[in-house]
């Protein structure tokens, strides 16, 4: 049986005040599976999907630091969108590429009608595998 903890803001810096309450991880030593949504530090513009994916990805990146890793980590990401369309998928896969640098893990991206917070347009679900 693996030993297994909640972590909640477990880490801090500039992001910790910008975590909303859903951000949550767990973590079993070696697997994260973490889903993060756009905080509300910086105050989050319900119409920019650039601004709230540039928020998501830098709060994944935050948990896998707190947890002793890095993008390079993750094995897959599964995002979440309200809109569709090349204009959606291209804002989030170059915010992604660009702040993931050469970290290539398997990836999803599902349209939904809506996420639990009616102002994001973005949530996301990664699983990592550390090398610890």
């Amino acid at each position: 049986m693996c030993d297994i903890e909640i972590i909640s803001g477990a880490y801090s810096g500039p992001l910790d005040a910008a975590l909303p309450p859903e951000d949550r991880a767990t973590s079993s030593r070696a697997i994260i599976d973490t889903t993060a949504g756009a905080g509300v530090n910086p105050p989050l513009d319900p119409g920019d999907l650039a601004q709230q994916a540039e928020t998501v990805f830098q709060h994944i990146g935050g948990i896998l630091k707190a947890e002793g890793g890095s993008y390079e980590d993750l094995v897959t990401v599964s995002v979440f969108l309200t809109e569709g369309g090349r204009e959606a998928y291209t804002t989030v896969n170059e915010t992604r590429a660009r702040i993931f640098g050469d970290a290539r893990p398997a990836s999803t991206m599902v349209v939904v009608r809506e996420l639990a917070r009616p102002e994001l347009k973005i949530e996301v679900n990664a699983i990592a595998l550390l090398k610890k």
